[in-house]
């Protein structure tokens, strides 16, 4: 099932779900679709997404579904539990587990991110890692 981040920008180009040829019902649950996984991504995006895990390596269980690799996260942002103690990772579903980095690429260093911090956080395919903005 495709998500967001399978749209295209322009809007005659996502043919899957209105293509012209459709009935009401199936508008009707092309519809829900969309509106599932718009509120999905606004989810994985407002802060209310907790981390679990240690002040080392974190983990999230994210809203969206499809999400096959790391790279498909995209932004999210992200309320940490937990003060971090150094350098960490974030671990999104089931996906491997990538460092956290800061002001480019940077690792972590004790109390760049406190207790009930909310961040956002974006895939750096750059290094492979989570980038926190704004730091």
């Amino acid at each position: 099932m495709a998500e967001i981040h399978s749209l295209l920008n322009t809007d005659a180009s996502n043919t899957t779900r209105f293509n012209g040829a459709n009935n009401v019902s199936t508008l009707d649950d092309a519809g829900r679709a969309l509106e599932g996984m718009l509120s999905r991504w606004i989810k994985d995006n407002d802060g209310s997404n907790t981390t679990t895990g240690t002040a080392t390596a974190y983990v999230i269980a994210l809203n969206r579904t499809g999400i096959a690799a790391n790279a498909d996260v995209d932004r999210i942002c992200v309320r940490f539990h937990l003060a971090n103690s150094g350098a960490a990772t974030l671990q999104c579903n089931s996906l491997a587990a990538l460092p956290i980095r800061k002001a480019g690429n940077e690792a972590l260093v004790t109390g760049d991110i406190l207790a009930n911090d909310v961040k956002d956080v974006v895939y750096n395919p750059a290094n492979n890692s989570f980038q926190l903005l704004g730091q």
